[in-house]
C-alpha cells in the first residue's frame, strides 16, 4: 500500500514551486498525493490529513529547513523517518525555497 500524503504551500511565492518539486518527486516513488495548493491554513491542511486518513504532511516552512514532513497528528516526524522517505526517492531532499 502506498504511502498518502498531503501536501500544502502556505504562500505563492516560491514556497509553492519547492512543494511542487517533492510532489512530484514522492508521486514519481509511488506515493499517493493529496496536493492543496497554496494559500492554505493549518486548519485547512489539518482537516484535509484527516478527512483523507492521509499517512503524514508535507508543507512549506518559513524557517531555515524549507520543507518538513509531519505526521497525520501534527508532529514532525522523526529524522530517521524523514531519511527513510528520502531514501525512496531517486534525488536527495537537498533543494527547497526557504523564507
Amino acid at each position: 500500500m502506498a504511502i498518502r500524503l498531503v501536501t500544502a504551500a502556505a504562500l505563492f511565492d516560491g514556497h509553492d514551486v519547492s512543494i511542487n518539486i517533492f510532489r512530484r518527486l514522492l508521486q514519481k516513488r509511488g506515493a499517493e498525493v493529496i496536493h492543496l495548493g497554496h494559500n492554505r491554513s493549518v486548519r485547512e491542511v489539518v482537516t484535509a490529513a484527516i478527512q483523507e486518513d492521509a499517512d503524514g504532511i508535507l508543507i512549506s516552512s518559513y524557517d531555515d529547513n524549507g520543507i518538513k514532513f509531519f505526521s497525520a497528528s501534527g508532529t514532525k516526524l522523526p529524522d530517521a523517518v524523514e531519511i527513510a522517505i528520502e531514501a525512496q526517492m531517486d534525488l536527495p531532499l537537498t533543494c527547497a525555497a526557504s523564507a
